[in-house]
């Protein structure tokens, strides 16, 4: 009799213990549904919080494509240094159109280049001289200082055919006529008085200069002396009755300098042309 209560006390025990454990089963089957629920909610809002990113990012794609192509439309302003399109040459040749009536002359122009170092400073003296059918019809000699970050026009020189000096037309103060950050596009200028010196003599204000230089960007030009690449082309508006009225455009390249020039007399709308030919290194 003893056995079987100890038998059935055990049964019993085992019965409440099943229960128990079922029920702690069941709680954490409740407990894992619940969290399945939820983190399957959260996939979904995380879901559609993605598709929303999504969306956004689309959109912000687009909009830096458009700002990006409205960008590559806006042209970039380069700057220029003069020095590396001052001429090197021992001397250069041009042919010349000049119309008759502007009372100037020549069909071929040659250019002499004396250059004076001190430090960094170059003293260039340009003689130019002008034949028609090889006679010297025009000689005069202009005047610069070259300096690191300016290239200065000072005077000119006007000489007898023979080469002898007669007088010398003196700018107020050197004019700036190039530098070494001039940008594409942006032009710079002034003004100054002249002074004219005979030889002997005493100077005497005879006019005035007035010079704007604008930039205009990059080309290849094509003369009789050959194609050059890398050259800049320059406009110049100049009024003086000493030094010139005229509206140019002038082809500068790498170690040459002026290779080409178009030049509008402005009373008469007549164009003038300089080719160049040949020069010397």
């Amino acid at each position: 009799m003893f056995k079987i209560n100890i038998i059935s006390m055990t049964v019993a025990s085992l019965f409440v213990m099943s229960n128990a454990l079922a029920d702690g089963l069941a709680h954490d089957v409740d407990e894992l549904q619940t969290t399945a629920e939820a983190l399957d909610s959260a996939v979904n809002a995380n879901s559609a919080a993605i598709s929303v990113n999504g969306a956004a990012i689309s959109a912000n794609t687009a909009a830096i494509n458009a700002v990006a192509a409205q960008v590559a439309t806006i042209p970039i302003h380069v700057t220029y240094d003069y020095k590396n399109y001052t001429t090197t040459a021992s001397s250069k040749t041009f042919s010349l159109q000049i119309p008759i009536p502007l009372g100037s002359c020549g069909d071929t122009e040659t250019r002499t280049f004396t250059r004076v170092v001190n430090g960094d400073v170059t003293n260039l003296k340009v003689n130019r001289i002008r034949t028609v059918a090889g006679s010297i019809c025009q000689n005069k000699s202009f005047n610069y200082v070259l300096t690191p970050t300016t290239r200065k026009l000072v005077s000119k020189e006007n000489n007898s055919f023979g080469g002898n000096l007669k007088s010398t037309d003196i700018l107020g103060k050197p004019f700036t006529v190039a530098t070494s950050t001039m940008v594409e596009g942006k032009s710079f200028g002034g003004a100054t008085g002249i002074k004219n010196q005979p030889v002997g003599g005493v100077p005497v204000l005879i006019s005035a200069f007035v010079n704007t230089v604008t930039v205009e960007g990059d080309q290849t030009v094509k003369v009789p002396a050959g194609t050059f690449t890398g050259c800049i082309k320059v406009h110049i508006v100049r009024n003086s009755a000493v030094f010139g009225n005229f509206n140019r455009y002038s082809w500068h390249c790498p170690g040459l300098g002026e290779v080409k020039r178009t030049q509008i007399n402005p009373t008469t709308l007549e164009a003038s042309f300089w080719k160049l030919t040949s020069y010397t290194p």
